[in-house]
């Protein structure tokens, strides 16, 4: 998973891309998936401050809600837009 971060962050300072250009969520293989950090700061559990825009790994061996989390962030990004587009 680190890896794919990494490999992530290399693409997208070689492409130049906005931060709203960058996907939100990235499912591999049902196994794990990337999320984007949103607005802002946050600060982890374990201290870590990630930066608006980096991503965030959840795997399966870390928790059972991967598809729960995947499918979540759908609906949330589906009313999200339906509310601006209504």
């Amino acid at each position: 998973m680190e890896k794919c971060i990494k490999d992530i962050k290399e693409y997208f300072s070689t492409k130049n891309l906005s931060n709203e250009q960058k996907p939100d969520l990235i499912i591999v293989n049902n196994d794990y998936i990337l999320e984007k950090m949103s607005e802002g700061q946050k600060i982890l559990r374990s201290n870590k401050t990630m930066k608006e825009g980096s991503y965030i790994g959840y795997s399966k061996t870390q928790t059972d809600f991967v598809g729960d989390r995947s499918l979540l962030t759908l609906l949330v990004k589906i009313q999200t837009y339906g509310n601006i587009f209504t």
